[in-house]
């Protein structure tokens, strides 16, 4: 199966199709006009790549059996370099850091996996090595399944990397966290699974407060279980199972104003999602959105700039080729933000799927406001009662004073009483 990368320039929508014999297409799509098509060959098979496709070039990151290759493209000519020698390597990732280019890889050799990071600007070549833990490679024979990276705020290049040891049929989870400024590096172990469980697709987002959000699935037997923990948190929660559902679905993140979505979405286009305004400490419950056609939703690989980074990442989008990055408003109301590219099944079933949510929200505020009057009703018996006391001792104090005024009255003073005067003491 090949990749996909994708970016936007203007009114343009440029497609990078990369097949496993290293064929790579190039496809323009104009809303106005007949699309146009390149194809280049590379250096032979690919079995991994990371791709950044840029307004004018294309760069990527090529694992070949022959050993590592940069390759930097655009519509009429191409460069290649080949910049490791390693056959042996996986989880290639590369982003750029002002006019620093950076490639990422794995290197395992000899029962020791090391990530290996390599810089070049203006002619020169720098390298530095990061080995894994010992505990969590555990020997010879350990596989390298996938990885996902994410630039954070801070110059943080966030890694999640999934291995699995034969000799104790295991799956691991470890994060590793690099401080690019002063090259210290950080790993975290997240999570264990021994035999019998099939771990899904891995997501790994930084958001705008510089937290970095992990997420993944688990299937055990018929059981599916989600999980979430945020990588930011150091010694922070374990691993927190946050949902179930009958099939193994691919998680992604999507900003929600000042909230963030986690989303899973399944090879029949649908959606499970739950919303945390906390940093991923508590969340919402579980809601579902059913696009229908598998073909209605994909992932591609395009571009994110922040900052002085620009770094590839996944997207979650609709319509290709005229591809659209999908929005937290999207998945929470599909059918106001989506009525002109769905077709009409889809849409029907998004409204069916919207109005309930309507009906849930009325209801749930319905009985928030019945909750609410309630409680005034209390209150406003409570005070009525108070006030009523406060009369009555009112009341008996009127009495007090009358009854005072009376004896005052009764009783004759022979003398009247002066008042005592001022004196001036030398």
């Amino acid at each position: 199966m090949g990749q996909q990368a994708f970016v936007q320039v203007q009114s343009e929508y440029r497609w990078y199709d990369m097949s496993p014999a290293g064929i790579i297409k190039h496809a323009v799509h104009q809303i106005q006009a007949a699309p146009s098509f390149i194809e280049w060959e590379t250096q032979g098979e690919v079995r991994e790549a990371s791709m950044l496709p840029l307004a004018e070039e294309l760069h990527m990151l090529l694992l070949t059996v022959n050993g590592v290759y940069y390759v930097r493209r655009n519509a009429k000519r191409g460069q290649e370099v080949r910049i490791d020698f390693h056959a042996d390597t996986f989880a290639p990732y590369l982003f750029i850091h002002n006019e620093t280019m950076y490639f990422g890889y794995v290197i395992y050799n000899q029962g020791s996996a090391s990530f290996m990071l390599r810089s070049y600007r203006k002619g020169v070549w720098r390298d530095q090595r990061y080995t894994f833990p010992c505990e969590v490679i555990g020997g010879d024979g350990v596989l390298f399944r996938q990885a996902v990276y994410t630039i954070g705020r801070g110059q943080q290049l966030h890694g999640l990397f999934h291995l699995y040891q034969p000799s104790t049929e295991t799956d691991v989870l470890i994060g590793m966290q690099m401080n690019l400024c002063d090259q210290q590096t950080d790993w975290q172990a997240l999570f264990e699974a021994r035999a019998q469980h099939e771990l899904g697709t891995l997501a790994i987002h930084s958001d705008a407060a510089g937290y970095t959000h992990a997420a993944w699935s688990i299937r055990h037997q018929h059981a599916l279980h989600y999980y979430y923990k945020n990588m930011s948190i150091v010694g922070g929660t374990p691993s927190v199972y946050i949902g179930y559902d009958g099939e193994l679905p691919r998680p992604c993140f999507i900003h929600a104003q000042d909230a963030l979505l986690l989303a899973y979405v399944n090879a029949g286009g649908r959606i499970v999602y739950a919303v945390t305004t906390d940093k991923g400490k508590q969340w919402s419950p579980y809601r579902e959105v059913a696009y229908g056609s598998p073909a209605a939703i994909q992932f591609v690989q395009t571009t994110c700039t922040t900052g002085e980074y620009v770094f590839p990442y996944e997207a979650i989008g609709i319509s290709a080729p005229y591809f659209r990055p999908l929005s937290w408003q999207d998945v929470i109301h599909p059918f106001f933000t989506l009525k002109g590219k769905l077709p009409p099944e889809q849409l029907l079933n998004g409204i069916i799927q919207e109005m309930e949510q309507i009906s849930n929200y009325v209801i749930q505020q319905t009985t928030t406001l019945q909750a609410e009057i309630s409680r005034l009703y209390v209150q406003k018996e409570q005070t009525a009662w108070t006030l009523k006391k406060l009369e009555e001792q009112l009341f008996h104090l009127d009495e007090t004073e009358m009854e005072l005024n009376q004896q005052l009255h009764r009783h004759h003073w022979p003398v009247p009483m002066e008042p005592i005067s001022n004196r001036h003491i030398r």
